[in-house]
């Protein structure tokens, strides 16, 4: 398992003047962990993005302060909603000899015919697993592999997945982690156009006079009575 090792300093600013690290290129951290208290750190920004793309949440991070080093894993994380920099973060003091319980990001890996030919889609329905085990030993991944199942309707569950020493799984075993489900075929909707020959009249509803006909005017049909009476 790959380690990285990041310097931080003791942070000095608090709460709304911490807003003036990032102006000076660092964020404002803190370091939290089993039997210890909560310490205010301050790290360089640009320094934990590029640690970050590759420990994520499951390398340990070798924290630098006062000549010390302190393994910790990068837990939780507070983003700018708009440019979706790090404002915050929290970093989990690690014991290396105890175990700890941490999600592990799920990945499919092979292919089946069903959903090459478009006739079926996998369904992911578990991003992360829990899984239990020594910090040092927390896998980068856990694979589930397609390839071998039936077809459509198949389920992966976490007790299907191969077993390691390293580390156990914590979720349920009838839990889901992927299924082959039949794919969404699309409804497709043809509009109705009206024919070139149908009369204004007929689109609207109204009969066509026939061949010849007058158009009778209003008052007219009194008038023939009124001469009758006469």
């Amino acid at each position: 398992m790959e380690s990285f090792k990041l310097v931080v300093e003791k942070r000095t600013l608090f709460g709304k003047k911490a807003k003036r690290l990032i102006r000076t290129g660092s964020i404002p951290a803190n370091i939290f962990g089993k039997n210890i208290a909560s310490q205010s750190i301050q790290v360089k920004l640009d320094t934990l993005t590029k640690i970050y793309k590759k420990a994520k949440k499951t390398h340990l991070v070798y924290l630098s302060l006062d000549k010390k080093d302190t393994p910790v894993l990068i837990q939780n994380i507070q983003k700018d909603p708009i440019s979706n920099l790090f404002m915050h973060v929290d970093f989990r003091k690690m014991d290396l000899t105890q175990k700890i319980e941490t999600h592990v990001p799920v990945v499919v890996i092979g292919d089946l015919d069903v959903v090459k030919s478009g006739e079926a889609d996998v369904i992911l329905l578990a991003n992360s697993l829990m899984v239990s085990c020594l910090p040092t030993e927390i896998p980068d991944k856990i694979e589930v592999s397609i390839s071998e199942l039936p077809g459509i309707g198949a389920e992966v569950k976490v007790k299907d997945l191969p077993t390691f020493s390293s580390f156990v799984f914590v979720d349920e075993p009838e839990k889901t982690v992927v299924q082959i489900s039949a794919a969404k075929k699309e409804e497709i909707i043809v509009p109705v156009v009206a024919a070139e020959e149908t009369s204004a009249e007929g689109a609207l509803g109204v009969e066509p006079m026939a061949e010849g006909a007058r158009p009778v005017v209003a008052g007219e049909k009194k008038e023939e009575k009124k001469e009758k009476n006469k």
